[in-house]
């Protein structure tokens, strides 16, 4: 694998990058001879013609992950951290992920797109850098002029990316793995069988399963709300049986509105959860409890009246899918939702609250087979 390119999938994969990190993994060279950081990339918050336009970005944005054109227009105006400074007024992640192909891409510059970037959105931005490079002229193939980068280039070095030391100390390695599973599943063309195997390469099963979190959430994206329209409320999830909660964690973000528009409780769905075999049924539940995210942030109580159907192992898996990431966004609240919780179920609610999301330290027996 080209070095470069290696280090630059490292680099973005982590979201909190330091200047001198970059020049220790020999990826400099991206940036020479760039342009001086673009000014529209960046602006005053404080300039009142800016703070007026933003109002009016503000006004005009709608949380969801479709927003390019939105981005597009205003990021001259407001600047790219204006833009973020928006998204993060509410729990966001997916919604930057074209903010930061619109960075990379008008900077062209890796250390100036990490820096405005940052972790902000939980990492989504980087994400969206790490897309947006990973097309341009990268590493060189015989045939392929233009030099874009194929996944046989990250499946040479899925092992070595995420463990280095100089990663570790400022990252954590779950985070850094589902990074890397949104590129496997963006390289592969959104082939979903290609991009687990790939995953299932890392040597450990854990390193795996986070993989597949990134996989599931890319392939989501582009393509949930087709599945959605004609291939129903479990496809891929049905298909793709080797991480269910990887997927209907992504998959339930489409299939709960529909359920619920068509007048199905939370016990309904549970219900439907309960059908299922072992695993998918325990992934459908992981669903559940992070389509309801955003209501237990609101009001904590909620997660009282979510995740308290079925049996011990599917209330666990419906209280980490909300409270792990809960806690990445605002700790605070996730650990006064797990106050409404009692016995076992508070227990392994304070734990995901604790150690919020990506950790390789847990229980995954529930996970995966």
């Amino acid at each position: 694998m080209n070095s470069k390119l290696a280090a630059a999938i490292i680099v973005i994969i982590i979201a909190v990058v330091l200047a001198v990190a970059i020049i220790n993994f020999g990826i400099t060279g991206f940036a020479s001879g760039a342009a001086a950081p673009g000014q529209s990339l960046f602006m005053n918050q404080n300039d009142p013609a800016v703070a007026l336009a933003k109002q009016e970005f503000r006004e005009e944005y709608s949380p969801g992950w479709e927003n390019m054109e939105l981005y597009e227009k205003y990021v001259d105006i407001i600047g790219a951290n204006g833009i973020l400074d928006v998204l993060e007024e509410n729990s966001c992640h997916s919604e930057a992920h074209d903010l930061g192909k619109i960075i990379f891409s008008r900077s062209g510059d890796l250390e100036e797109s990490i820096t405005i970037c940052g972790d902000r959105c939980t990492s989504a931005c980087l994400h969206g850098v790490l897309m947006e490079m990973l097309e341009g002229n990268i590493t060189q193939h015989p045939g392929d002029p233009e030099g874009h980068a194929r996944l046989s280039d990250i499946e040479k070095e899925i092992n070595s990316i995420c463990n280095k030391e100089e990663i570790t100390s400022v990252h954590s390695e779950g985070t850094c793995i589902h990074g890397l599973g949104h590129a496997i599943m963006h390289l592969s063309g959104y082939d979903i069988n290609e991009s687990l195997r790939v995953c299932d390469t890392l040597e450990e099963k854990p390193q795996s399963y986070y993989c597949a979190t990134g996989a599931f959430m890319e392939y989501h994206i582009v393509y949930g709300e087709r599945d959605l329209q004609n291939e129903g409320l479990r496809y891929p999830c049905d298909a793709f049986k080797q991480y269910p909660a990887a997927c209907y964690r992504y998959k339930m973000q489409y299939s709960m509105p529909k359920m619920l528009a068509e007048g199905m409780s939370v016990e309904d769905i549970s219900g439907e959860c309960m059908k299922l075999e072992k695993l998918e049924r325990l992934g459908c539940f992981h669903g559940i409890g992070f389509f309801f995210l955003p209501h237990i942030e609101e009001s904590p109580a909620r997660i009282s009246e979510i995740c308290i159907f079925g049996n011990s192992d599917d209330r666990r898996m419906c209280i980490e899918g909300a409270v792990e990431k809960l806690a990445d966004y605002n700790q605070e609240k996730a650990f006064e939702a797990c106050s409404h919780l009692d016995g076992a179920d508070r227990e392994i609610c304070t734990e995901a609250a604790s150690g919020k999301m990506y950790r390789m330290d847990k229980d995954f027996s529930l996970y995966f087979g």
